[in-house]
Parts: C-alpha cells; structure tokens; sequence
C-alpha cells in the first residue's frame, strides 16, 4: 500500500507484520510512528525494542517475536535494514503466527527487494515521495499548528527547493517559522531568502539558464555551486546532461526512465521538460565534453573550476 493509505488501513485492521520502504525518511519514521499508536503499545521502555539488521540473528529476532507485552496490549519489534535469505528462512514460522502479541516491523530502507522471499508474510508500505498535493496538505496542516499559513507561490516553492522530499521540507520550514518571527504568512520571499536549494535543484537551475541564454543566472548558479565547496560538481553536471541525452532520445516511460536512470521519476520529469530545449546534437556534443572535462579533473589535469568555467561557455555558446 501508499504511505498515504496506511492511517485507514490501520483504523480497520493491524496487521501482525509490516515492511517499510522508500527514499523519504520522514515518510518511515511517521509510518513506524502510525503503527506504534495504532497498536496501543505503551511503557516503550520494556515493549519497544529495535535492532539494526546487522546485530541481528535467527534466534534473537525469533525470541523478539515471541515475547509478551509488559502491561500493554501489544509489543513493537522494529527491524532496521535487511537480513540474510537464511535467517529470513528460519523466523518464517514466527511470522505466521496469528494470535503473536508484538507487531514485527522492518523498515527495509530505499529497497525491499532483499526481502522478496518473505514479502507475502507482510503489509508492504511505500513510503517514497508524496504527490505534491499530499505534500501541500502536510505543509498546511502543520504550519496552521504553529499560527502560521503559506502563500500559494511559497508552498509551491518549498517543494520545488527540496524535491518534494519531506524530510528536506520539514527541516527548511523549521527554519523559516524562527526566522520569519511573530510574522503570520510564509511568502515567496522567505523561501528564496532561507531555504536551502538542494543541489539537484540548483542544477536544473543551471541547465535551464545555459538553455535560454541566461549567462548572468548560469554564473549566478555556477558561484553558488562555488561556496558549497563541491569536489563533484562537475561529475553532478556531466551525470545531469547524461539523464538530459537519455531523455532527449528515449522513448520509455517516465518510470522505465527513472528505474534505468536510478533516480526519482520527478527528476525524469525535469528531465524531459529540459532535454526539450536542447537539440540532440548539442546534447550529444555535450555529453562528449563533460565526459572529457570529469576525466581530466580526476586525473588532475585540470582544476575542477576551469572545467566549469570551460563547459558553461561550451553550452552558452553552442545551445542551439
């Protein structure tokens, strides 16, 4: 099921065993915290135990499973990372016990597929992004918690910054509620002036400066590049304009791109949206330098600066 279907799953049913995965750490940590409510577990100190994968072996995960609850209606056993297909084999018969009084949870991190083998015994919960509108509502909902609103544009922009990554988004708007003071509404200047761009963001940004022209935005981008102190940065740039090239050529799907890509499908979006500014050759020839450029900086034949002075002149100069 979607992190988002969780809250009304567990109104209706708690189920004895839970996967979660995804690459949004808010999204697992609120849905262990979903499940730990929706179970009544109380007194954490003697009916809360968690152990990372690497500690773990058949017997202690088994004696964990079996366990009593300490006056409580159930116990928690939360599992962090993946086990091996061994033990996996040996808890089987632990997880198919039905009247268990502990609530087994794995949270299994970016990838469930280590745990294919036993997938059946468990609720599977996907906690990757959000949609943007799901998003916008935690947003609201929390902001109104602290006497605060957004602005369409700000909460439009706070996403964008972070890539709809809500532990990114939870950390810039703490931020933002102490900076803006006694002030009511988040506007679109507070996020440009507080949040913190991430990086893959700031690149989108650049590509699309040297797409459209923009040299005083590309140097603009490129000095903020300059001040994090980035060693590869310009292995970050050559990789962006080999997702751009892909998606400029591919006919897949936006999710076969992502999966083939290893990266987010919004970033396959952004992607698509920009490979359509660029011809294929310009891609192409690009690419070819940026490959050059990554290599002779790693060989120390060039400094990474001149390299990205070097590849910004190169695209502004060859868009078309």
């Amino acid at each position: 099921m979607k992190f988002e279907e969780l809250k009304r799953s567990l109104s209706s049913k708690l189920a004895q065993n839970y996967i979660l995965f995804g690459n949004d750490s808010y999204l697992l940590d609120y849905a262990y915290t979903l499940i730990l409510r929706a179970s009544g577990m109380v007194e954490p100190s003697m009916n809360e135990t968690k152990m990372d994968a690497n500690d773990a072996d058949a017997k202690k995960i088994n004696e964990n499973l079996m366990l009593a609850p300490f006056f409580s209606p159930k116990r928690i056993f939360k599992l962090s990372g993946t086990i091996k297909d061994s033990i996996q084999k040996e808890i089987i018969p632990a997880l198919e016990v039905d009247a268990r009084e502990t609530i087994f949870v794995i949270d299994a991190g970016m990838d469930k597929s280590g745990y294919d083998k036993i997938l059946k015994y468990f609720e599977v919960v996907d906690c990757n992004k959000l949609s943007s509108d799901i998003i916008s509502r935690f947003i609201i909902h929390d902001l109104n918690a602290c006497g605060k609103t957004i602005s369409s544009s700000a909460l439009r922009k706070v996403q964008e910054y972070c890539l709809y990554d809500m532990s990114k988004i939870t950390i810039e708007l703490k931020k933002v509620i102490a900076l803006v003071g006694s002030r009511v509404e988040i506007n679109e200047s507070d996020i440009d002036e507080i949040v913190t761009k991430c990086e893959e963001y700031s690149i989108f940004e650049f590509t699309e400066a040297l797409a459209k022209g923009d040299a005083m935005k590309a140097y603009s981008v490129l000095e903020s590049f300059r001040s994090k102190k980035n060693n590869n940065l310009m292995y970050l740039i050559y990789n962006h304009f080999r997702r751009l090239f892909y998606a400029k050529i591919s006919k897949s799907s936006t999710q076969t791109l992502a999966d083939m890509l290893q990266v987010k499908e919004f970033a396959v979006k952004k992607s698509l949206e920009q490979a359509k500014l660029f011809k294929t050759s310009t891609l192409k020839a690009v690419l070819e330098e940026c490959a050059r450029l990554d290599e002779q900086v790693k060989l120390s034949m060039i400094s990474q600066d001149n390299a990205l002075d070097y590849i910004t002149l190169f695209i502004l100069n060859n868009r078309g």
